[in-house]
């Protein structure tokens, strides 16, 4: 993703947050139809993250708040799982009729999404080591300090980032 980004940051004239020149690329092969199609594609991308994403949180929110395992949990968890979807459908809908330009919306999903990896890698690596919370699981020393590395790495980036934004 790095050098991706650092070779399109090189270009001349290229910004990946509008969608009439990511339409452009495809007009070639779509002709007359190039934006329909990278509608159709960034729906269907939404279409197939948004469930595994949901159930993820569903998942999640039970087991933090305690649910009893069973069948009523499981129903529990479909009503939270179409909750969460449909709250996630309502938030793309204002996004729509706000006229977000869905790239830029993307990209700024992808940079909030790395700014709150470092926080949760950091919990990780201390839950990892509590053998309460993994009982025999835990993870050894020369894992957690991959970890700490890892952090330290995504740390950087975020930094890095947000100086570069304000420069």
């Amino acid at each position: 993703m790095i050098a991706a980004a650092a070779t399109l940051h090189l270009l001349p004239g290229t910004f990946a947050g509008e969608t009439s020149p990511m339409a452009g690329v495809l007009e070639p092969l779509a002709h007359g139809y190039a934006r329909q199609v990278l509608a159709l594609a960034l729906f269907g991308s939404a279409s197939l993250a948004l469930p595994p994403l949901a159930g993820s949180a569903a998942g999640a929110v039970a087991s933090s708040i305690h649910w009893e395992r069973g069948e009523r949990r499981d129903r529990r968890i479909a009503g939270l799982l179409a909750a969460i979807m449909a709250a996630g459908m309502a938030i793309a809908t204002a996004l729509a009729a706000s006229h977000v330009e869905p790239a830029k919306a993307l990209y700024w999903s992808a940079v909030v999404n790395g700014m709150t990896v470092t926080p949760v890698l950091v919990l990780l690596v201390l839950l990892s080591s509590k053998r309460g919370a993994v009982g025999d699981l835990s993870a050894h020393w020369s894992l957690r300090a991959l970890s700490w590395l890892a952090v330290i790495a995504t740390a950087c980036v975020v930094i890095s980032h947000a100086v570069l934004r304000l420069a």
